[in-house]
């Protein structure tokens, strides 16, 4: 099973909470495979857990990110998304979002008022 983030990854997405939650699934490694897809705005590190792999590695400011990374994106089984109720990212529209929707990818998120909103006034 794929299970990752995608887009850019932040500290004020909570983008590193995919290193705790590969501390939790490492026993069942070979089943599941953590992944980031994305770059960095600088405030997000690499390579903090060997068992979560990285794509589109680099940093917002310098570069750019490859056609290619759709590929990765429609592997993924399960989508995470770690933004809490920061009021910073509250109603900010969310390319990822947006695009879970339109690939039909399941998302696992913290509890948040932009999913609260959709799920309310969206969601049939």
């Amino acid at each position: 099973m794929n299970i990752g983030s995608f887009g850019i990854q932040s500290k004020d997405k909570n983008s590193e909470k995919i290193y705790d939650l590969s501390s939790i699934v490492n026993d069942l490694e070979s089943k599941i495979k953590l992944q980031t897809i994305g770059i960095t705005n600088g405030s997000f590190e690499y390579d903090q857990r060997s068992n979560v792999i990285h794509y589109c590695r680099g940093d917002f400011n310098s570069e750019l990110i490859s056609k290619d990374v759709l590929t990765y994106v429609l592997n993924l089984d399960l989508v995470l998304f770690f933004n809490s109720n920061d009021e910073k990212y509250d109603l900010i529209p969310s390319g990822v979002f947006s695009d879970c929707i339109a690939l039909e990818l399941p998302i696992i998120a913290l509890r948040n008022a932009k999913l609260e909103f959709f799920l309310k006034n969206m969601a049939p």
